[in-house]
């Protein structure tokens, strides 16, 4: 008993495994290159973008989609990625909505001609959560989406990195203190203040339909630890995530099912530990360069978002100091259903007749009337135990990157999404 025990809990641990991707660069581009993949859908499209010249991309099936200047942040199931534009001249560099219409991505503005405004997180109903330059700060802002409207809410100073299935968003406010503004249907009524692993500063970066938020906070030692805030009691509570085996850790996307993805150091070896891409779930940390086969000479750095259906995407870099985006699709084999042997319905056993008193034939009275046979009571018969069908396993979508950070920093301020500032004319 004690054999099948341990057996059992070593199966509930098992490593994760994935399939590995390297996305390419678009057509005509030319190393060195540096490509991050910073959102990823179930559908496995991939927003993200070239750092070094501007470039939004949203990888459709592993091919790259250029969307013209600037990045795309994320990316929701139904193919609407969210970012950062820019209109060449004095036009600013404005939040963005590209949305996919089957065959190429239709692109819709946020914030003005001449503003400075991100979109860093969308929902599935295409609400935007994001920050906007106001006179000489950021404010964290919100564009909510009803099908057709975009509707602009100003959260205060700060910056709205995620959002949820239920309109709540998450980011920091203006003294970089971790906050979640409430959506109550038509507006943000209320904040909620998230506690520290120490200090007073933390930065939240995705929410989840159950209300989990991840992010990084200042631990005791003044390193970044990946956090998750949970909901203990109606407050939340926030647990250290740990590391890889370095003393930095970021936490950058968390699922449905709750499996969150980040990076962190793996040794605190030199100026510029080395840093690994890392998938949290079940209370463990895993490596993701050992989860799957990376292809020769390349190295998961960062993965920045996770699908519900668990499609990772992040940014991976190889010996010649190449950066590109990267698309794990989880191995998952279904464990096939059993097909029970119906019972067997059983027999009835019939009731058995009475027979009929019969008539004396010389006695000229009437004959009296036979007793009618008694008829027998069928015994039901029992249904055969259906056959479960099994789920099918989805087919997993490349999935956006999530803002570029390949190395995470010790100090707090917050450097896993560049700050939307005004971008030269390319």
């Amino acid at each position: 008993m004690l054999a099948l025990l341990f057996i059992s809990a070593n199966e509930a641990r098992a490593q994760p495994s994935y399939t590995c991707t390297i996305l390419p660069a678009p057509a005509g581009d030319v190393a060195p290159f540096d490509y991050y993949g910073n959102g990823i859908n179930d559908s496995g499209m991939v927003a993200g973008g070239d750092n070094s010249q501007f470039a939004a991309v949203v990888w459709v099936g592993s091919a790259p989609t250029v969307l013209g200047y600037e990045v795309a942040y994320a990316i929701n199931n139904a193919g609407q990625a969210t970012g950062q534009g820019l209109i060449p001249g004095d036009g600013g560099s404005p939040a963005m909505v590209w949305s996919w219409n089957g065959a190429s991505f239709d692109a819709t503005q946020l914030s003005a001609d001449g503003s400075n405004a991100s979109g860093d997180g969308i929902n599935s109903s295409g609400s935007v959560a994001g920050s906007i330059f106001e006179g000489n700060i950021y404010a964290a802002c919100v564009w909510s989406y009803n099908g057709s409207t975009y509707t602009f809410h100003e959260l205060g100073g700060g910056q709205a990195n995620g959002i949820n299935d239920s309109g709540n968003a998450v980011g920091w406010n203006s003294s970089y203190e971790p906050t979640e503004w409430v959506w109550n249907g038509s507006s943000y009524s209320s904040t909620v203040s998230l506690p520290t692993l120490h200090g007073n500063e933390a930065y939240p970066y995705s929410i989840n339909s159950s209300g989990q938020i991840v992010g990084y906070s200042q631990a005791a030692t003044s390193n970044a630890h990946a956090v998750v805030w949970n909901l203990v009691g109606g407050n939340y509570a926030a647990t250290d995530l740990g590391t890889l085996g370095g003393s930095i850790s970021e936490a950058y996307s968390i699922n449905d099912s709750g499996v969150i993805v980040g990076t962190s150091t793996l040794n605190d070896d030199g100026p510029t530990p080395p840093t690994g891409a890392f998938v949290y779930e079940d209370g463990t940390m895993y490596d993701l360069n050992v989860c799957t086969s990376v292809p020769g000479g390349w190295k998961l750095n960062t993965a920045y978002s996770i699908s519900s259906l668990g499609l990772i995407a992040g940014v991976a870099t190889d010996n010649s100091g190449d950066i590109e985006a990267f698309m794990l699709v989880p191995s998952v084999s279904p464990t096939p259903t059993p097909t029970p042997t119906p019972t067997p319905s059983p027999t009835p056993t019939p009731s058995p007749t009475r027979a009929p008193t019969p008539t004396p034939r010389p006695t000229p009275s009437p004959a009296p009337s036979p007793t009618p046979g008694v008829t027998p009571t069928p015994t039901p018969t029992r249904a055969p135990t259906p056959t479960p069908r099994p789920s099918p396993t989805p087919i997993p979508s490349p999935t956006p990157s999530a803002t570029p950070t390949p190395t995470p920093t010790r100090a707090p301020t917050p450097t896993p999404r560049p700050t939307p500032t005004p971008r030269p004319t390319p």
